[in-house]
């Protein structure tokens, strides 16, 4: 029989996993490119962002310059924070998610990674905040980094409810 946890435990829960699964995924995007180029697959890689104000925002630095007046350096510090804020809501979603319906951990932090590539490649570039993926590579490299935050968001969730599958 599972035992009773009030619902600010499972959303505290859940926004740690978010958090610890925002950091998984911003290493693997950060070694996404040597990764894919060791597969021997051809990845486009990011233009390197210039130093001066012109520089291309990320979709958190946009949603922080359209909220405030920031300068670049604050937007980008928004940004970051909005970023971890992002993936701790998500984490906060997932574990909501999960101790309403109790499914397999793994199946459905596959499914919040699926999830989440449907926002990232549908929902943000149809209101501006990011580009549409233009390449296959591009969209694989999405795809697999929202694989490893789901992922990564059951198996901590799971482990910070010491097993309990809700």
């Amino acid at each position: 029989m599972p035992t009773y946890q009030s619902p600010l435990a499972v959303i505290v829960k859940g926004a740690l996993a978010g958090a610890a699964a925002t950091a998984a995924m911003t290493a693997f995007l950060n070694e996404a490119p040597a990764l894919m180029d060791r597969l021997g697959l051809a990845t486009a890689r990011p233009p390197t962002p210039p130093a001066t104000p012109s520089r291309r925002r990320s979709p958190t630095e946009k949603v922080a310059e359209s909220a405030t007046d920031l300068s670049i350096d604050h937007s980008k510090i928004a940004g970051e924070a909005l970023h971890w804020a992002y993936g701790a809501g998500w984490g906060a979603y997932y574990a909501v998610f999960q101790s309403t319906f109790r499914l397999p951990p793994l199946l459905h932090g596959a499914w919040l990674g699926g999830l989440m590539t449907m926002v990232a490649v549908r929902v943000l570039p149809m209101v501006g905040l990011a580009p549409a993926p233009r390449t296959r590579d591009q969209l694989i490299v999405n795809g697999a980094s929202h694989a490893v935050f789901g992922l990564t968001t059951a198996i901590v969730y799971s482990i910070l409810n010491f097993g309990r599958r809700g």
